[in-house]
């Protein structure tokens, strides 16, 4: 399995793509962004580590031909699954693809800003 963030038109949309064998089941799998904080939950906190979206991804197949594609649903392309990911430019972001459990959005995994993330539960 594999995860990419793709740029969709002219606009660059940002969007989310997974890659598995046609027809496998995602659901144990969720896509993560880790930004911020700043445009997800108040104005310009600049507080690092914190979740901004959390997408699960049961009972998505993947598409035949192609992959996954997941985006907020404006754009030249379909989305196969509509979500915001809370993709910003303007962030340094982590996309992770997890499988089991994942964080609540809001968590802070940074709590000492120093770069050294705490493990969720």
């Amino acid at each position: 399995m594999r995860l990419a963030i793709v740029l969709v038109g002219a606009s660059a949309s940002a969007a989310d793509e997974v890659a598995a064998p046609e027809g496998s089941e995602l659901g144990p799998y969720a896509i993560v962004v880790i930004g911020d904080e700043d445009d997800a939950f108040g104005p310009a906190l600049g507080n690092p580590g914190v979740v901004e979206s959390v997408v699960p991804l049961g009972g998505t197949p993947v598409p035949k031909g192609h992959a996954l594609l997941v985006h907020a649903g404006s754009g030249p392309v379909a989305a196969d699954l509509v979500a915001d990911l809370r993709l910003e430019y303007a962030d340094n972001l982590t996309v992770l693809l997890v499988r089991g459990t994942v964080p609540k959005p809001g968590a802070d995994l940074e709590l000492d800003e120093v770069g050294i993330a705490l493990v969720w539960n």
